[in-house]
């Protein structure tokens, strides 16, 4: 394997003062195939001339195949699977798989399948599972070494960045997680560089101790049902990107963005047209390979080339937000949580895409909120300036990032208000001052607000009243950060007065009383 000739070369953060645009054209925005995808290397719309680059451990990811040694082992097991067509039994499956797992030290390992072995044992997809799509994935997986000939550069925290790669290639890198061919050593040499990634290989998923597993490979295994029969066209990017700060002025400009607060409604379903939000963990994708099964996990379920930004995207930081365009949707579903159930959908074949070959209406923005779970961190904590203001940064940083061809509205939700603990008033009132701070105008958001009549019409009045009282960002977050004092030095403790998080608690009637005492004020 040759070494890298030069250090990996890097990029300053955008000040936030500037757009937050990005078209992939700087010497970051790594592309690792041509648009057309069968075009000559001299065709219009070819991109790519900045991937000459050398393979560097923490600067790139470490591909399978890059062991010759430990290749050479996976590659006869994955062919021994490929061949053995209808008369695949589960235990060649697993006994081919498992001579190549090891542990992150190296040793052996023995997975468990036993998921996996529900699925085979319960006919799932019509008995097709070892004799069609098992095989059919590990032929997938050996295209690696063809498939992907550069090195794919890690999307590291603190630096701008981008990847786009075609959905073939993207479904290659799925088909080596699903086999769990990438090397478990591998985790622990990044942690040695103190970088910190979330899990790719799909190990966690074949136990059934995992949380829904079952359920999560039949979304998965779905796509590469899908994938064979139809197989993927057009590209996939994964857009990385940074602030330093919230832009000059801030506190200046006016709260005129519009606010459509929705009662009915999914994000990815009604508001499929515009950039989609994922309520994302730190590590993207949060507990989709293992036991994660909320907002976040479904939205990666459902679209599963979303899970190749696990791959590469190093844990994000507090000014730092992921958009994800061209993964297209594979299944439905129904349920949350412990009721998530897999339903079957059709794919589309004729699908609009913009000029770098990526699906259109198929945005998603990754965007992490703090956790405020515990007695004390869920009001107090949250409503300090230091809390409202990272939260603030990181929307705006979110909402701020597209592409040329990004739709102008963001479909959006209770963002944190979950398992993080977030209060919903609080948080749908920061998006909003992040979304009228993006240039060179605001972005309008569509709040989906699950069903909660009460808080999506609280939430309508509020916005009104502040847009025509021409209120600013500013003076906003002033009063929110003047209610967080309010709480933490009264007695009034909102646990001690019954007052729910998931109602139309305080929040919102204390900035009315702000802004009507500003009018007799000013009157």
């Amino acid at each position: 394997m040759p070494t890298a000739p030069s250090d990996d070369p890097s990029a300053s953060t955008a000040h936030a003062a500037g757009l937050l645009a990005r078209d992939c054209g700087t010497a970051r925005d790594i592309v690792l195939c041509r648009w057309p995808l069968d075009g000559p290397p001299t065709a219009a719309g070819t991109f790519g001339a900045n991937n000459c680059e050398f393979y560097k451990p923490g600067v790139h990811v470490a591909l399978p195949c890059y062991d010759e040694t430990r290749w050479n082992t996976i590659s006869t097991a994955l062919r021994n699977i490929a061949s053995a067509g209808p008369s695949l039994t589960f235990q060649d499956f697993t006994k081919n798989v498992n001579s190549f797992t090891t542990t992150a030290n190296g040793r052996r390992a023995e997975t468990d399948f036993s998921a996996l072995q529900a699925l085979h044992e319960a006919g799932w997809y019509d008995n097709r599972l070892l004799s069609e799509i098992l095989p059919f994935i590990a032929k997938l997986a050996l295209e690696l070494p063809q498939c992907i000939r550069r090195p794919i550069r890690l999307l590291l925290v603190g630096k701008n960045g981008s990847l786009t790669l075609s959905r073939h290639q993207a479904s290659v890198l799925l088909a080596n997680a699903f086999l769990c061919t990438f090397a478990a050593s591998e985790c622990v040499e990044l942690l040695k560089l103190g970088r910190l990634f979330p899990r790719f290989n799909f190990t966690a998923l074949f136990r059934r101790g995992t949380f829904r597993a079952v359920e999560k490979l039949q979304f998965l295994l779905h796509y590469f049902a899908q994938i064979q029969k139809c197989p993927p066209i057009g590209t996939f990017s994964v857009i990385r990107q940074c602030a330093e700060r919230l832009p000059d002025e801030w506190e200046d400009a006016p709260l005129c963005g519009q606010l459509t607060a929705l009662c009915e409604g999914r994000i990815e379903d009604e508001g499929a047209a515009h950039t989609q939000m994922d309520f994302a963990n730190e590590f993207i994708g949060g507990g989709v390979l293992s036991h994660g099964a909320v907002q976040e996990e479904i939205r990666f379920l459902i679209c599963p080339e979303l899970l190749v930004s696990c791959l590469v995207c190093e844990k994000m930081d507090d000014n730092e937000a992921i958009l994800l365009v061209g993964a297209e949707r594979f299944s439905d579903y129904r349920g949350y949580c412990d009721t998530l159930r897999w339903q079957y959908r059709k794919c589309c074949a004729d699908t609009k895409r913009d000029a770098m070959g990526r699906a259109v209406n198929t945005e998603v923005l990754a965007i992490d909120a703090l956790c405020f779970m515990g007695p004390m961190n869920i009001w107090s904590g949250q409503f300090g300036e230091e809390a409202i203001k990272r939260e603030l940064l990181k929307a705006y940083v979110g909402f701020a990032l597209r592409t040329p061809e990004s739709p102008p509205c963001i479909a959006t939700g209770n963002w944190g208000c979950g398992a993080f603990g977030g209060d919903l008033e609080l948080k749908s009132l920061i998006q909003w001052m992040a979304a009228c701070l993006v240039r060179p105008r605001a972005r309008p958001l569509l709040y989906y607000t699950f069903g909660n009549d009460e808080f999506a019409t609280a939430l309508h009045h509020l916005v009104h009243a502040l847009r025509a009282r021409r209120v600013t960002v500013g003076a906003l977050y002033r009063m929110l950060v003047d209610y967080g004092l309010e709480v933490r030095s009264s007695f009034l403790w909102p646990a001690r007065n019954g007052l729910k998080l998931s109602g139309v608690g305080g929040l919102f009637r204390w900035v009315h009383r702000q802004i009507f005492e500003s009018d007799e004020t000013d009157g």
